[in-house]
């Protein structure tokens, strides 16, 4: 298609031309994200933003919290009054959580927009412009203002849908904290993943599921006190944390795959479908509107040619003047 040195894009351009800003506030440090020097678009442009995406939720650390914020959190809820630090460590999270790594969301929908919108730019540069058979087509400006308005109609409607149900999952997933996030992400570090056997499986298993660690620190932090103090306060954001931590890696998962669901998937195989959608349910009004608007514009070209043409001709004739008489003042002296 079009050159990647002509239309691609550095990781810093497309922040800076997607004004939808970047994640410095979220990473403390600098990451080495792939291929963030060179000039990408399309697919590759795609894959080096989820990988910026990881690298920016997973560097979104728990927001401690204040010792009052979890001195409230062991009020008194609708369901009890026995105050729990569990509880309150599921009440922070669920807070923590939204405030933190929700507002990666849409900085993430937004550049994926901008990818996708900048794609259709290419397409229309390289194609109509390029292409023998369709160069008068691409010079119709009200055609191709009207496929870019279909187009950016088109992201617009699934970025929504995706942000709706990137929300939706999201509350899903903190409306009812599991507990198991507890446990980590640990598995046995010798396991054989090609060549296991049974017993293998088991210690797999049971490891993930029969785990210690999780009703160990249960019974370590479990307290009905709702008199704050340092240890308290301690044990429960040290809940709340392990907690996050399982929920923040399980973000980025979900968030990959509902964009390759939610995103990616209908602009490989709904986006055509929807421009033809378009075209077919104008009516002849509306087709001639487009069409003479571009006969319009050609029109006033052709005048302006046409007076060019004419101030061109005259300076023709008025060089030849010139010319004849400097041969005739030539002529002249020499006789």
């Amino acid at each position: 298609m079009g050159s990647p040195d002509i239309f691609g894009l550095t990781l810093a351009e497309e922040m800076a031309e997607s004004g939808c800003g970047d994640w410095s506030s979220h990473r403390g440090c600098d990451y080495v994200v792939q291929n963030a020097q060179y000039k990408l678009y399309g697919g590759a442009q795609y894959e080096r933003l989820l990988n910026d995406f990881g690298f920016a939720a997973h560097s979104t650390e728990f927001p401690l919290p204040s010792i009052h914020e979890v001195a409230s959190a062991l009020g008194t809820s609708k369901y009890h009054n026995i105050p729990l630090y569990e509880a309150a460590a599921s009440d922070i999270v669920q807070v923590k959580a939204k405030q933190s790594l929700l507002p990666l969301v849409t900085t993430l929908l937004g550049r994926c927009a901008f990818i996708m919108n900048h794609l259709c730019k290419i397409v229309l540069n390289t194609i109509l412009c390029q292409e023998p058979s369709l160069i008068n087509v691409g010079k119709n400006e009200s055609f191709v203002n009207k496929l870019s308005d279909i187009y950016q109609g088109f992201i617009d409607a699934i970025r929504f849908h995706c942000e709706e149900k990137l929300l939706e999952d999201f509350d899903a997933f903190t409306k009812i904290v599991d507990w198991d996030l507890m446990n980590g992400l640990s598995e046995l570090t010798d396991y054989d993943y090609i060549n296991c056997t049974p017993d293998d499986t088991k210690k797999r298993v049971e490891a993930l599921m029969c785990g210690g660690n999780r009703s160990q620190l249960m019974r370590q932090t479990t307290s009905r006190n709702r008199v704050i103090d340092q240890e308290g306060y301690n044990k429960v954001t040290m809940m709340a944390g392990r907690l996050f931590s399982g929920l923040r890696y399980f973000f980025v998962k979900y968030v990959r795959a509902k964009l390759g669901s939610s995103f990616l998937d209908p602009m490989f195989s709904k986006v055509g479908p929807a421009l033809q959608e378009s075209f077919r349910k104008m009516n002849d009004t509306e087709y001639e509107n487009m069409l003479n608007l571009g006969l319009a514009r050609m029109k006033a070209r052709s005048q302006e040619l046409t007076i060019q043409l004419a101030h061109f001709q005259q300076q023709r004739r008025r060089f030849k003047e010139v010319v004849e008489k400097l041969k005739m003042a030539l002529a002249s002296s020499e006789e």
